[in-house]
């Protein structure tokens, strides 16, 4: 993508230096979501007795997905800690699609 004629300075320079800090940002937040989709199955592994217990459970749910907005919020004044709480999706995702299967979540 090719920047418009008022993004650059008379130098030819861009003038928001913290672009690429805020692109790099974003894609460790999408890469940092990964690990959250998977953690309940590392802490709970599949075909474990533990499987579908506390990790996988509804408190669970609701403790991460009531951290979700929150950590947006904060995350669009400190760009770092979106990185961080991009965690919280992915692990929120996670427990939504086992929601749909036929064994649900535990309360």
């Amino acid at each position: 993508m090719i920047p418009s004629e008022d993004a650059i300075d008379g130098d030819g320079y861009m003038k928001d230096k913290n672009i690429l800090l805020r692109a790099g940002l974003a894609g460790a937040a999408i890469v940092l979501a990964a690990p959250g989709a998977a953690i309940p199955d590392v802490i709970n592994p599949v075909g474990h007795w533990s499987h579908r217990r506390f990790f996988h459970g509804r408190t669970m749910l609701d403790w991460a997905a009531s951290i979700v907005l929150p950590a947006a919020i904060i995350g669009l004044f400190l760009p770092l800690f979106s990185c961080i709480a991009s965690f919280f999706p992915g692990y929120v995702s996670h427990l939504l699609a086992e929601s749909t299967t036929r064994a649900g979540l535990p309360a």
